[in-house]
């Protein structure tokens, strides 16, 4: 991903806006992957999120269409997730199907079994 945010753990302190999610991993019987999400939001609520991979290379890295609900309106976003890897780091944009392919979110997360767990920053 180009332009993606560098990280840093000083950025990752109690008043900033980084939020944390996790998602489990799900196979199904023909080896797709679902990504089921519980996150935390701006307004200290919990969101759930659910992703599908669209095809591509086996393993977690690749194209999802995502959709998540909210506790405010609109309730139910619809948008793609692309996760790329790099040294057993991940990386993720959440891109709202209505926002002209700009990333609504970024995140950095790492896979521990079958959890991905991710931190992430709104970019609006």
């Amino acid at each position: 991903m180009e332009n993606s945010a560098k990280l840093t753990i000083e950025e990752l302190d109690l008043n900033s806006k980084w939020r944390l999610g996790i998602y489990d991993i799900i196979y199904d019987r023909e080896g797709s992957i679902c990504l089921n999400g519980l996150w935390s939001s701006n307004n200290k609520r919990t969101m759930n999120e659910i992703a599908r991979k669209q095809g591509g290379k086996e393993g977690i890295v690749g194209t999802y269409k995502v959709s998540w609900i909210q506790n405010v309106a609109p309730f139910c976003i619809c948008g793609t997730l692309e996760i790329e890897e790099k040294k057993s780091i991940y990386t993720f944009k959440w891109t709202k199907d209505d926002d002209n392919n700009e990333p609504s979110y970024i995140g950095r997360g790492i896979q521990m079994n079958n959890q991905l767990i991710v931190f992430y920053l709104e970019q609006n």
